[in-house]
């Protein structure tokens, strides 16, 4: 094979660079949440900085994407209305049986 010769299947290993421009700033939430134990083939994730918003789902995982959709909805519509989300000044206790989680929200 020739010097200038490359097989066809060669990977380059020069990195490729997308620009992006400025980043921008986006709101970070910090959510403790308490999942519940399935019942019923139901589990329920509750956030326990921020009074009566919860998801459900079949699994965990749905239950945690169902009140993470949720709140971002809400955290949506309080930041467009120019006002701060009302998070408890103290956190709700997990329910005995409860496994507690941080979730970090990205609106």
């Amino acid at each position: 094979m020739l010097d200038s010769e490359q097989p066809r299947d060669t990977v380059s290993h020069t990195p490729r660079v997308r620009h992006l421009g400025e980043p921008e700033q986006v709101p970070v939430y910090s959510c403790h949440v308490a999942v519940a134990p399935p019942s019923d083939g139901i589990v329920v994730a509750r956030l326990l900085n921020l009074d009566s918003l919860q998801g459900q789902g079949g699994s965990e995982r749905e239950a945690l994407q169902d009140l993470v959709a949720k709140f971002k909805l809400f955290a949506t519509q309080v930041v467009a209305d120019g006002k701060k989300i009302p998070w408890l000044a103290e956190a709700s206790q997990p329910q005995p049986g409860e496994q507690q989680r941080w979730i970090a929200v990205h609106l």
